[in-house]
């Protein structure tokens, strides 16, 4: 089965992107020329990450370890520092980069990762996060507020020793924002995840956390946008645009960042709190969906991320990224003590 494809780089020029094979018998003399065809070539890619978190499970469970864990193992194991699945597997279906090999791998885990939020979000139940209060309100806004201000003070800092070999100085303060925001960030599927995991869902501390990080979800997202649109554009610009900027921050859940990759955050979570929780609708996706995204797209996805980490860079490029470190531990500090203070 082939699929004509146009890619555009300096003119237009169709090739053929082989799909399925016919198996091993193929080629009988050389049988891996099934792993130029897209499909056989993910088919081995998700054998291999499955096989590498039973391994790891088969020991952490022993010791009472989360899955999680066992995914991101099996994304280490098939990354860099050993097998290197992602550098072995770009150039199999073509020369042209726009055919990496890892694409229809990296589709695979962009599904599980918003089918995953979805379920995650269609188990919140609207009237548990948005009836709690202000304290949640409170909480959630300094939880993103005082670590992200604070962390964009210390940005700054040492930026001449910032050594040009490892990246540009520019890039390397972008960089340092962004470790800043993301941690700033708190995910309301991950917590719902995690709550779920302990069986505290329902609790009150389950309630209070769900409602901080919708609160804290919806600044994080805002922020975003005015990124977005402070470096699209360079004009000053009134403040009714950024204020026009922050009421559609929901545009972004299903339209693309600037440098081409899908968000594929937001709009499973808007869904997800949409649909009414419960039965009839919102119990029988939930029995759907939930062993198919947490046993098989939720695995993919985690490793499939952790197959980007190099843990020897580490040790080799230490000094280099020592700071950015730094800035991780201090803001989720910051994190930590904004959303206890106001308890206390």
């Amino acid at each position: 089965m082939f699929m004509n494809t146009t890619t555009y780089i300096e003119d237009c020029r169709p090739l053929l992107f082989n799909i399925s094979s016919n198996g091993i018998w193929e080629n009988l003399k050389s049988p891996d020329v099934i792993f130029g065809y897209s499909l056989p070539l993910m088919e081995i890619q998700i054998l291999l990450i499955f096989t590498s978190v039973v391994m790891a499970h088969m020991f952490l469970r022993c010791i009472g370890i989360s899955h999680i864990a066992s995914y991101m193992i099996a994304g280490l194991i098939m990354g860099p520092q050993l097998f290197d699945l992602r550098e072995k597997s770009t150039w199999k279906l073509s020369l042209d980069p726009i055919m990496n090999g890892n694409g229809p791998l990296r589709s695979f885990s962009a599904c599980g990762f918003m089918m995953f939020t979805f379920l995650m979000s269609l188990r919140t139940s609207r009237r548990v996060v948005f009836n709690n209060g202000p304290l949640p309100v409170v909480i959630g806004i300094l939880t993103f507020i005082v670590p992200l201000v604070v962390g964009l003070c210390f940005r700054n800092v040492l930026d001449d020793n910032i050594n040009p070999h490892y990246m540009p100085p520019k890039k390397a303060l972008a960089e340092r924002t962004v470790i800043i925001a993301t941690q700033s960030s708190i995910i309301l599927p991950t917590i719902t995840y995690f709550l779920s995991e302990l069986n505290i869902l329902n609790s009150e501390f389950g309630r209070l956390a769900l409602s901080a990080s919708v609160i804290n979800d919806i600044l994080g997202v805002s922020f975003i946008v005015l990124a977005m649109d402070s470096t699209r554009n360079t004009r000053k610009q009134t403040c009714g645009e950024y204020i026009c900027a922050c009421c559609n921050f929901n545009r972004i859940g299903f339209c693309r960042l600037h440098h081409g990759l899908p968000y594929d955050v937001l709009g499973p979570v808007m869904i997800g709190l949409v649909i009414p929780e419960g039965p009839p609708l919102g119990s029988a996706l939930e029995a759907k969906y939930e062993k198919l995204t947490l046993n098989v797209f939720l695995p993919i996805s985690i490793a499939f991320s952790t197959m980007r980490c190099d843990i020897t860079r580490i040790v080799y490029e230490l000094d280099d990224i020592l700071y950015n470190i730094f800035l991780m531990v201090l803001t989720i500090a910051l994190k930590l003590v904004a959303g206890i203070a106001p308890c206390l």
